[in-house]
């Protein structure tokens, strides 16, 4: 799903104003009035979603520290087809041994120049972020991926070098290097 900034405002007549925003900025514009025991069924529904396919950040778990809660949210994400989920700024993946359709343009597009957690967990994700790291702090970057054999590292490298060799601005010079990487098969 998609986060949004969203400002809750309780009224003097018992209902609350959901405006999309930070601090209400939008208050005329896309608001929407519920009244409070809506907000009550609204957040329940959230849980219940949440209970459904689990937590995007395992920091975010109840029970961070318990083996059984992190596998079993990792059971409920994969039972979604939710592959990827994150420990702070780390990826975790799960192979899902078949095609998603989470690669195409429409997502890299998603993922491109966007904050880290404003957006679902994504190997695109971390593509970006150090994109624009090399770029802002003119330093080198590296993305290390690990996993034992068959866990879907080489997919992994395909993905990155695809997501860059599709949003990164590039001279003929540049689109030649893409185009050999493109075809290479990294290990």
């Amino acid at each position: 799903g998609t986060m949004m900034e969203l400002t809750i405002q309780l009224i003097p007549t018992g209902e609350i104003i959901l405006s999309p925003g930070k601090n209400g900025e939008n208050y005329c514009h896309n608001c929407k009035v519920v009244a409070s025991d809506g907000v009550r069924a609204m957040m329940e529904s959230a849980l219940t979603a949440r209970d459904r396919v689990g937590v995007q950040d395992f920091v975010l778990l109840e029970n961070y520290t318990s083996e059984a809660a992190f596998i079993e949210n990792l059971r409920k994400r994969f039972k979604e087809n939710l592959i990827y989920t994150y420990i702070g700024s780390v990826l975790v993946s799960v192979n899902p041994y078949k095609e998603l359709e989470i690669y195409t343009k429409n997502h890299m597009e998603r993922y491109r120049g966007v904050n880290f957690y404003e957006v679902s967990p994504h190997i695109y994700a971390v593509a970006d972020n150090s994109y624009r790291s090399m770029r802002t702090e003119r330093k080198d970057q590296c993305i290390l991926i690990s996993g034992e054999s068959g866990a879907g590292k080489t997919e992994a490298s395909k993905k990155i070098l695809q997501y860059y060799a599709v949003t990164c601005p590039a001279s003929e010079q540049v689109q030649t290097v893409k185009d050999r990487l493109l075809q290479s098969n990294p290990v």
